[in-house]
């Protein structure tokens, strides 16, 4: 991204395509938006008859929009936004929620763990729930209102 002035002072920005595709992407113009949000959930696991209070870092890499966009139907015009949602995501960590540091699970035990919860239907509806996709997109909006579109010079330009 790059903000120039001209000669007579008004203040232009320069965004490159893939800048702009993500912008559009988290604001719903465009279908997916590559993220890199990290948080931590609180889970239950139960292993062989024994319940596990975890933490799970987990990375979300891919965000979807199901709208259509614009439409027409019998006449009538309309826009479909759509929800954003959270279509992919990697299990980073997996510690025991002990309270204790020391107290953790082995590396082996661990990859079982990840194991578990990437086949996981219930974990998966975790990370939905817990997880906001509009806290993910909030900085991407505020960033696309900051700019105008215009469409006589096919520029955009940084609000005043």
């Amino acid at each position: 991204m790059k903000i120039t002035k001209n000669a007579s002072g008004k203040t232009k920005i320069k965004i490159s395509k893939s800048e702009w595709e993500t912008i559009g992407t988290k604001m719903g113009w465009m279908k997916k938006a590559n993220c890199n949000y990290h948080q931590d959930i609180y889970y239950t696991i139960t292993i062989n008859g024994q319940e596990y209070d975890i933490i799970v870092g987990v990375r979300i890499t891919r965000i979807e929009n199901d709208g259509i966009g614009p439409y027409e139907f019998w006449g009538a015009k309309g826009y479909d936004k759509g929800q954003n949602y959270i279509d992919d995501f990697d299990i980073e960590n997996v510690k025991m929620d002990s309270g204790n540091p020391d107290i953790d699970f082995l590396p082996e035990q661990k990859a079982k763990i990840i194991k578990i919860l990437e086949n996981s239907p219930r974990f998966n509806d975790k990370v939905q729930e817990e997880i906001s996709v509009d806290d993910i997109t909030q900085d991407a909006q505020d960033q696309a209102e900051a700019y105008k579109y215009d469409s006589a010079k096919d520029e955009y330009h940084l609000r005043n």
